[in-house]
This record gives C-alpha cells, structure tokens and sequence, in this order.
C-alpha cells in the first residue's frame, strides 16, 4: 500500500527543539521550508538548524508570485483609499507595499487585486502620482483583516515575473551544499522551467505546485516533467472557483496515480487545529476524503507554522490517515 505522507512547515510555533524533536519521533515525512516566509539571510541557519532531527527537509519556492509586504496583521476598510507603494514603507491601513516591488509599476488604473485568497479587494484607480511618489492609490472594494507576506493575485496581463526569485536561487545553492533534495515549486506554468533545478541540482526530487488557471491548463505536460505535485488549494482558489477545485483535486489525483506520481495538496487542511485542540466536522470529513480520492500526501501549513496545537494536529492527521488504510483494507473502522 502507498505510503501517506505527512509534510510539516516549520515556523514559529514548530521552530523550537522540544516541538522538532516530538514532530521527528512521530515519523512526519518532511520538514517543508517556506521561503515566502523566510528571509533570505535566515535560509541557511533553517537549513543547519533543521537537518539535526533526522527528518528530509522540503524547500518551498517563492516562484513568479506576489506578496503584500506586511510582517503583521493589516486591516483595510471598505469604501476607503489606499496607497499601494513600488518601494519598502512601514505598512497600516492606509498604506502597504507588494515584493517584488517592481510589480507596482505595470499596474494600470481599473487593475483589480486580491489579498490573501480574496480576504480583501482593492482596484486600482489612481496612477498619476506612481512616478514622483513611488505610489499609487487603490478603492477598497471589499474590506478585510490579512496577516503578513499574503498572497496577492492581480487580474493584469502586464506582469512579468521569473520562475525563480533571487531568494529560490540562493536556496538552491544552499540546498546543494547541505545535501536537500525535495523541493516543491510554487507557480509553476512552464514545465522546462524544472530543467533549471535539475541543472544545479541533478538528483533533485521536484513537486510542481498548482496554484493558478495556467498550471491546470498545462497539467499534463508539467505533469511529465515533475516528480510529483502539489495542489495548492489557497492560492488557487484566486483563480478558479472554490467548488471547482474539489473536482480538479479528484481528477488530478487519478491522473498522477496512472502516472505513477504522487500528489499532495495543501492550505485548508485541519484548518480549525490553527486554534483548536480538535477538528472540526468538515475539516475530519475533507482529510478523509481526499485521501480517499488517492492523494498520497498532506501538507500541513499554518497549522503546524503558526498553530497553537502542532503536534496534536499531526497525531490527529496521523489518526485519520490510519483509519482511512483501515477502511481501503476492508477492515473495521
């Protein structure tokens, strides 16, 4: 039977010895490194840190993606203007800068934004004072709370952005020299795109991660390259209706089960454990199912980066993970 596999993103409430010590005696698979969320200076330190415990670390690229630039918590209210900056300034309510910063700078005026997997809406609407000020202004069209360094979808066809940043690259390199081999790729469209890691990194072991209408349309080619993949269901649902994805989840898994490959997903796994000692309904009904649909691999993300409860969310994966080879064996559940 195919092993399930269970992916931990180290953070702040999983970056302690006694919590990496307890996650590596319970088996998980892989300790991921979510670059997104690491600076580039603190990618080496993780890397030696992490490699004590024994676990097989996993490096998430940043990819061709934009982040808003926040470290804490913003809130921007509806019906209010805000300045969107092309360079670092301190971020509030009124203000906030994307990396990579020069994406500002092809926005055109009507160009709509989502934070966060739609949490908050924003159009752009002034861009007159982008070249003086470094700035332009944005309507708030629907109102929300995001934490730092969110994703950012823009519906503009002018963005033009590298398959890998400058921060992927340099992990690269350090992955090379530290011996890590899995790497999960984020926005990845262009299949030939794999051949630049394996041209620094032959023995890589690469997942190419799904995350936006490109990479479903060019699934199977991306497919034949990859050693796996990665269905990010956060990000993607910026790009494709949420009741969509279940069914792409589905039919994804069966088309890397006859490739032979396999498949994770990720973000909104366990979701109610970011807070609380016990899933929810929904959240025990989700796992159950897509590992029932053939998905050979759980991510978890915030739970275990910033959750309060990370080793009991993995036990609790664990647990269901167990229950679900029981019921495909045909014993009681």
């Amino acid at each position: 039977m195919t092993k399930r596999k269970i992916i931990c993103t180290i953070g702040p409430s999983s970056n302690i010895p006694e919590v990496l010590e307890q996650l590596a005696n319970r088996d998980v698979d892989f300790f991921r490194i979510n670059l997104s969320h690491t600076d580039i200076q603190d990618i080496e330190r993780k890397v030696i840190g992490l490699k004590d415990y024994g676990v097989p670390l996993m490096i998430d690229t940043e990819g061709p993606q934009v982040r808003t630039g926040n470290e804490k918590e913003v809130s921007f209210i509806e019906g209010t203007t805000v300045k969107l900056y092309n360079k670092i300034v301190p971020c509030n309510s009124n203000q906030i800068y994307l990396t990579p910063e020069y994406v500002v700078d092809s926005f055109k005026e009507g160009d709509k934004i989502s934070l966060a997997f739609g949490s908050t809406f924003l159009t752009v609407y002034n861009i007159s004072l982008r070249r003086v000020h470094g700035y332009l202004e944005c309507h708030v069209t629907d109102g929300g709370v995001f934490g730092g360094r969110k994703a950012v979808h823009i519906e503009s066809p002018n963005l033009d952005l590298p398959d890998f940043s400058k921060k992927d690259l340099a992990a690269f390199e350090i992955a090379k020299r530290y011996g890590v081999k899995h790497f999960t790729l984020s926005f990845m469209e262009h299949p030939e795109s794999l051949e630049k890691v394996r041209r620094i990194i032959p023995e890589a072991v690469l997942y190419s991660k799904i995350e936006s209408k490109e990479g479903v349309r060019r699934f199977d080619e991306i497919a034949e390259k990859s050693d796996g993949i990665l269905i990010d269901r956060g990000d993607l649902s910026s790009q494709v209706p949420i009741e969509v994805i279940p069914f792409i989840q589905k039919d994804f898994a069966k088309r890397c089960s006859g490739r032979g490959i396999e498949m994770f997903i990720a973000t909104d796994t366990l979701q109610n454990m970011f807070s609380s000692l016990r899933p929810n309904a929904a959240d025990a009904n989700d796992m159950v199912n897509t590992l029932l649909d053939g998905v050979t691999g759980i991510a978890l993300t915030r739970e275990t980066a910033i959750g309060k409860y990370p080793i009991q969310t993995v036990d609790m994966l664990k647990r269901i993970i167990e229950r679900v080879e029981m019921y495909i064996e045909g014993r009681e559940v």
